[in-house]
């Protein structure tokens, strides 16, 4: 049984997932459908240590990363945090406990409110979304933030060239594509350039002030809210999980915006209430439901 889960990700070379709850990190051997406590406990709080030693305050994202480790987004602890498949905790990137926006190592740099957050192998880099600041993060195998696009406090929408003058309304789920790291935020989904300078270009939706349900042709499209979750669906197709409660795919050659499952606003046995997580391993989409 799961309480509330918040992050879901898969480790394509352990042959598991990673599954989140508040304050725990669990495992799941795909082969067996076995379910293991990996660390933390239902008590929250901030304590590295192995298995149950460790406490986490609001995990709220995971991916797998460098190693094949998972990185946790600790956002009540404001850091993120490096998980061995052994269960072993550590602080990896940020300065536990603490608040700010400073770029920098381990102890030095710091996170607000980090909130999504993947893998890209090409760097290699983590990537966070910091939703309140309206800017993303990158993150070194060292633990060193940079911050390479948005604006600091500037939470608006605005394609630019350069990373850093582009604006970002609230980015939240993250996730890596064939053609660059693809963000959702408020109405909207973005694409963010890997290599510097990081160009910033909107792929799907509104501005920050037209907020609706339309679907079609991406420049006329509208999302409710923002999307909790995104994935990738071969090269082609990114599978959105929308804050209404459906799941959408939106086609990245022809920016069309399509519906494939679920109902708006609908909840029961065969529906989402809001997807944390989504993966596609084999041609099979597995999604994390947060209270189901």
């Amino acid at each position: 049984r799961f309480g509330s889960l918040r992050a879901f990700a898969h480790s394509p070379n352990t042959k598991h997932f990673v599954l989140a709850e508040p304050n725990y990190v669990r495992l799941m051997d795909l082969t067996t459908e076995w379910v293991l406590y990996l660390a933390g406990t239902t008590a929250y709080g901030y304590q590295n240590g192995n298995g149950t030693d460790a406490r986490f305050f609001g995990i709220v994202a995971v991916a797998v990363g460098f190693d094949d480790d998972a990185f946790v987004v600790d956002a009540s602890n404001r850091c993120i945090r490096r998980v061995t498949f052994s269960g072993t905790v550590t602080q990896f990137a940020g300065t536990c406990e603490t608040q700010g926006d400073a770029d920098g190592a381990p102890g030095t740099g710091e996170f607000f409110t980090p909130k999504g957050v993947a893998f890209d192998a090409s760097g290699p880099y983590l990537y966070v979304a910091e939703d309140s600041k309206g800017v993303i993060r990158r993150v070194d195998s060292t633990g060193t933030i940079l911050t390479v696009a948005g604006q600091l406090g500037q939470r608006d929408t605005r394609d630019s060239a350069s990373g850093l003058s582009a604006r970002f309304a609230a980015p939240t789920a993250l996730t890596v594509g064939p053609d660059g790291l693809y963000i959702s935020q408020q109405f909207s989904i973005r694409r963010m350039a890997l290599s510097s300078p990081h160009a910033v270009s909107t792929e799907c939706g509104s501005n920050i002030t037209e907020r609706g349900f339309r679907l079609g042709a991406c420049d006329q499209a509208l999302f409710i809210n923002f999307a909790s979750s995104l994935a990738w669906n071969g090269t082609q197709n990114l599978v959105i999980g929308d804050d209404s409660q459906v799941l959408l795919s939106m086609d990245r050659s022809t920016k069309n915006l399509s519906h494939i499952a679920l109902q708006q606003f609908v909840v029961g046995a065969d529906k989402c209430r809001t997807t944390m997580g989504m993966v596609v391993v084999k041609g099979n989409l597995y999604v994390a439901d947060q209270f189901a």
